[in-house]
């Protein structure tokens, strides 16, 4: 059977679709790992000032003081992804663990972000860094997108097994890549466009003397707990065509594991 890579680019839409509630309860997860990493600094940093002044103006200060939380989040989160695609009988709990599995998708997503960074720094230079990172990104997407899945299936530390699975499939794998990318971005962008909405359409409440009543706190926590399910969505539409693509492309190579019988 030939490889379905449209198809498979839009597994995290069929994710969402087939399991509203379990990405509602990701959502909620998201909204837990960042009060457990960031709950403790708000009496701290209550001005963008204090911000500054407690971890530096330096971008990359900042970067590295959320690398910890955006680490765990992916993990933790990325393996649920995983799972319901790959384990999809393990699901207790919404699919989210913290074990061996996470552990190891830890390693290869810390160095994911450092590979990540690194082909950033090298295209800084350029007055077109970013357009020129995401292009190279996108070249080697095909060669390291399946290697998270692979190392999931494998329960194992083989950064290998993802690159087996993707070998003669690079046009393939990089058309899903994109497809994808174009998804991410025009639900970004959706969002955005929305939540810019919301903000000038209610910009009177905002500088309301009423600001901090009980209606008011309710509609934020409203709007709040619809962005965390957008991340929560964001990171479905991300991770899960990768974990599709490897059940198929792995399955002849792999087919002495219990997770393809």
């Amino acid at each position: 059977m030939k490889f379905d890579w449209i198809g498979t680019a839009f597994e995290g839409v069929r994710v969402v679709s087939r399991k509203p509630v379990t990405v509602v309860v990701w959502g909620a997860a998201f909204l837990a790992i960042f009060a457990a990493f960031f709950g403790p600094l708000i009496p701290l940093v209550r001005s963008h000032d204090a911000i500054v002044e407690k971890v530096g103006a330096n971008p990359w200060v900042m970067m590295l003081a959320v690398a910890p939380f955006a680490l765990f989040l992916a993990t933790v989160l990325g393996a649920a992804v995983y799972r319901s695609v790959l384990r999809p009988e393990q699901s207790r709990f919404a699919y989210l663990r913290l074990g061996a599995d996470e552990a190891r998708l830890a390693v290869f997503f810390l160095a994911l972000i450092t590979c990540t960074g690194l082909l950033f720094l090298l295209t800084r230079s350029s007055g077109r860094n970013w357009f020129i990172g995401m292009v190279a990104l996108l070249a080697v997407s095909p060669m390291v997108c399946l290697i998270g899945a692979g190392i999931f299936v494998r329960r194992k530390l083989d950064f290998l097994a993802g690159w087996r699975a993707a070998k003669g499939h690079y046009w393939s794998l990089l058309g899903m890549n994109v497809i994808t990318w174009i998804q991410y971005m025009l639900l970004s962008w959706l969002v955005q466009s929305v939540w810019k909405g919301f903000v000038l359409a209610n910009s009177d409440h905002f500088m309301s003397p009423s600001l901090g009543g009980p209606a008011f706190i309710a509609l934020l926590f409203a709007v709040f707990s619809a962005i965390v399910v957008y991340y929560a969505v964001m990171l479905t539409i991300a991770a899960a065509p990768a974990a599709a693509a490897y059940r198929f492309l792995a399955k002849p190579i792999e087919s002495e594991l219990e997770t393809f019988d």
